[in-house]
């Protein structure tokens, strides 16, 4: 059985008159016996990236190196949301 254990650096959230819930983001360091840093984040929600999409975008580029480097990644998907598509937890 793997361990992941983790620290939540920085919290974000957003809210839209658009739709009803509130989207939570996470930048989180990934805490390795071995050392080194790694960052990943982590969001609440996940949306359809047009109206004849298939299913929720799920992004691939979710860890890197830097803090600010998955702080980008982040908050250009939480950009992408809109009540126009489809809002889904998990």
């Amino acid at each position: 059985m793997s361990k992941y254990i983790y620290e939540v650096v920085e919290t974000y959230k957003l809210r839209s008159e658009d739709f009803e819930e509130t989207i939570h983001g996470e930048i989180r360091r990934e805490l390795n016996p071995s050392g080194g840093e790694r960052y990943s984040w982590w969001i609440s929600h996940h949306y359809r990236p047009s109206q004849g999409a298939y299913g929720v975008y799920h992004p691939s580029n979710i860890s890197g190196e830097s803090i600010d480097e998955v702080r980008q990644h982040m908050i250009a998907y939480m950009q992408g949301f809109t009540a126009e598509f489809e809002v889904k937890a998990g």
